[in-house]
C-alpha cells in the first residue's frame, strides 16, 4: 500500500482562502468610501507566480465568494487530479443591507454576504501541470461564471 505524503500547510491555507469570511478583521462592518486597493498588491497581482495558464481580469469589478466558488467547480471538474489549482485572490470585504420594512438610520444593517475587488490585469486564477489544450478550454468555459471580463493568458516561462 502506497502513502501519499500530504502537505498539511497548502490544504490549511487553501481551506482559509475558499472560506464564506475571514477570520481575523480589525471592524466587522466597513463604509464603501473607506475600501481601498494598494498600489504594492496591484503590482504582486499582475505577474504570474505559480501557475502556467491563468485568467486575468480586463476591468474593474467586484466578485462574490458564490462566483469565485463556482469558477473553481468547473475548472476542478475539467482537470479532475491532474493538475494544481491557485485562487489569487482573497474575499475580504463584508457587504451590508437592511431588511426592506426597516426606516432610516439605527446604524449598518446585519453582514449579507463577502466580495473581493478586483482591478484591471490583476490574474484571478492559476493552473499548472497541464496541457495546453486541456487549460485553454477549461479556463475558457470557467470564466464564463464570473461578472466581469476576463481573458486566458499564459506564463512566458512555459515555452522555455
Amino acid at each position: 500500500m502506497v502513502y501519499m505524503e500530504l502537505n498539511y500547510d497548502f490544504i490549511i491555507t487553501i481551506y482559509n482562502m475558499l472560506k464564506k469570511k475571514p477570520e481575523n478583521f480589525k471592524y466587522k462592518k466597513i463604509h464603501k468610501n473607506k475600501i481601498k486597493i494598494q498600489k504594492k498588491n496591484k503590482i504582486k497581482s499582475i505577474i504570474f507566480r505559480f501557475g502556467a495558464f491563468g485568467i486575468k481580469a480586463l476591468e474593474n469589478g467586484r466578485l462574490t465568494y458564490n462566483q469565485i466558488e463556482s469558477t473553481r467547480k468547473v475548472i476542478s471538474k475539467k482537470i479532475k487530479k491532474i493538475s494544481k489549482i491557485w485562487i489569487r485572490i482573497l474575499i475580504n470585504i463584508p457587504i451590508t443591507t437592511k431588511t426592506s420594512g426597516t426606516r432610516m438610520g439605527r446604524g449598518v444593517g446585519s453582514i449579507n454576504y463577502w466580495i473581493t475587488k478586483i482591478i484591471c490585469g490583476q490574474i484571478i486564477f492559476e493552473i499548472n501541470h497541464i496541457k495546453f489544450k486541456l487549460a485553454k478550454d477549461t479556463l475558457n468555459s470557467a470564466k464564463k461564471k464570473l461578472s466581469i471580463k476576463t481573458k486566458f493568458i499564459i506564463n512566458n516561462k512555459y515555452f522555455l
